[in-house]
């Protein structure tokens, strides 16, 4: 009977698993999917607080779709204060990336971004307070060779804006470090509910300075975008709700070779062997550090 317990629960577990790596690919398919929309529309001159302004509140529209009858009960968060900053980090981190995407193609932005993982580790330290033993150093170090590889300091690509989406990558490590210390206290509703809200208001005070008249597929693609993202979120939500962070969070780096893919059919750019290698040696490097976090969670030390 025993026996049988255990096997059920061991299947039951597998299962959900599988659930949680699929739905974090769904998750960053659909990153790249909106990340491939908004290179689309900064192409066409939409300015970015305007393209920013369908981004979050057009998330806020999902999460009202999803979560209105209860909306009151999940804006009520225990550390009000954290979750709005976390949220402005996120307004930081998306302003750069979309800047960067009017300097350069989408598979060096992509690339150059997905650096935040590990500057998180970076930052795990003074802000977190975790110990980072000397592997996990080595793979951050690993990583940022292979962003300067990939910007190559003097070079054209420098020159033409990869500093914008590092900068992204900051901020964004900023927000993953916030989403650790909000999810102590608060549940994922209520963190997407401050990061889509607070988006929103901010970024509405600031379009009606820039905002440019949209024909149907400026509006399309405004309104595309901020669900696709929304539904984006709700995707990893049930991701890590399914498995352990450990599990699926290495599957997140699938994005790097689905947006070099659009990058390359839908805009015809074509990465060169620097952005190839350099994107190879960050996506390595992230992996790795993982692997030793997973390795240091079942060990409690390096």
């Amino acid at each position: 009977m025993d026996s049988s317990a255990g096997s059920a629960a061991a299947t039951a577990a597998r299962e959900s698993y599988r659930r949680g790596i699929l739905w974090m690919l769904v998750a960053t398919a659909l990153f790249v999917v909106t990340d491939g929309m908004a290179k689309y529309t900064v192409n066409l001159g939409i300015p970015v607080p305007q393209l920013m302004w369908g981004y979050f509140t057009f998330q806020a529209v999902l999460v009202l779709l999803v979560k209105g009858k209860n909306i009151v009960a999940i804006a009520a968060a225990q550390r009000p204060s954290m979750q709005i900053f976390r949220a402005f980090t996120l307004l930081g981190s998306t302003a750069f990336f979309f800047i960067g995407l009017r300097f350069i193609p989408l598979a060096d932005a992509g690339a150059v971004f997905y650096l935040a993982p590990v500057i998180v580790t970076a930052l795990s330290l003074p802000i977190l307070g975790e110990r980072v033993g000397p592997r996990r150093w080595l793979g951050v170090v690993v990583a940022f060779i292979g962003t300067l590889i990939i910007v190559r300091p003097g070079s054209a690509a420098m020159q033409g804006g990869a500093l914008f989406p590092l900068a992204g990558a900051f901020f964004s490590a900023l927000f993953h470090l916030m989403t650790r210390l909000v999810g102590k206290s608060d549940g994922p509703f209520t963190t997407l509910f401050y990061t889509a809200f607070v988006g929103m208001v901010v970024t509405g005070m600031v379009t009606p300075f820039y905002w440019v008249p949209l024909d149907a597929e400026g509006w399309v693609l405004l309104i595309g975008q901020g669900l696709i993202v929304g539904l984006g979120h709700l995707a990893m939500i049930r991701a890590y709700g399914s498995a352990p962070a450990a599990t699926i969070a290495p599957f997140a780096y699938s994005y790097l070779v689905w947006v070099t893919l659009v990058s390359v059919l839908v805009f015809g750019d074509v990465p060169d062997v620097w952005t190839i290698g350099g994107t190879a040696l960050i996506g390595f490097s992230g992996l790795y550090i993982l692997h030793r976090e997973k390795v240091r969670a079942a060990a409690s030390v390096i």
